[in-house]
C-alpha cells in the first residue's frame, strides 16, 4: 500500500489549493488524526470510500491515486510528483510554479501554504 504517497498527493493538492487538511479529512468523515497516520503509513488498509472522498475534496484524480497505492513503497517525492503533474494538467499551478514545488522540501511547502491561507483570511 502506498498510504505515504497518498498521504503526499493528497497533501499537496491541498495546499496548492489553499484547502485546509482538516477540511479534507472531514470531507472523508474521517479526523485529521487519521490522515496524518494514513501519511506515515501507518494505515495499512485505508477504506476505498475514505479515499476517494479525500481525493474528490482536493480535486484530485482517482486513477493517481489507484497508480500510488500499486507502486507500494515508492516514497513521499513520488506522491508529490503525481500531484504537481496533475495540477499542472488540470491548470491549479503553472509550470513555473512547477518547477518551485519540485524541488521545495515538506516544511517549506506547509510554511507557504500556511502564509496564504493566512492571507486568505485577511481577504
Amino acid at each position: 500500500m502506498g498510504a505515504i504517497e497518498v498521504g503526499a498527493y493528497i497533501r499537496f493538492l491541498a495546499n496548492a489549493q489553499n484547502i485546509k487538511l482538516g477540511d479534507v479529512a472531514k470531507a472523508a468523515g474521517v479526523q485529521l488524526k487519521y490522515f496524518s497516520a494514513l501519511s506515515r503509513g501507518e494505515i495499512v488498509q485505508p477504506g476505498v470510500g475514505v479515499l476517494r472522498r479525500m481525493t474528490e475534496r482536493v480535486n484530485g484524480s482517482w486513477q493517481d491515486i489507484g497508480d500510488l497505492i500499486d507502486m507500494g513503497s515508492a516514497g513521499e517525492a513520488i506522491g508529490r510528483q503525481r500531484a504537481i503533474e496533475w495540477a499542472v494538467q488540470r491548470k491549479l499551478i503553472d509550470l513555473k510554479d512547477a518547477r518551485i514545488f519540485e524541488t521545495a522540501t515538506r516544511e517549506e511547502l506547509a510554511a507557504a501554504a500556511a502564509h496564504l491561507r493566512e492571507l486568505a483570511d485577511r481577504l
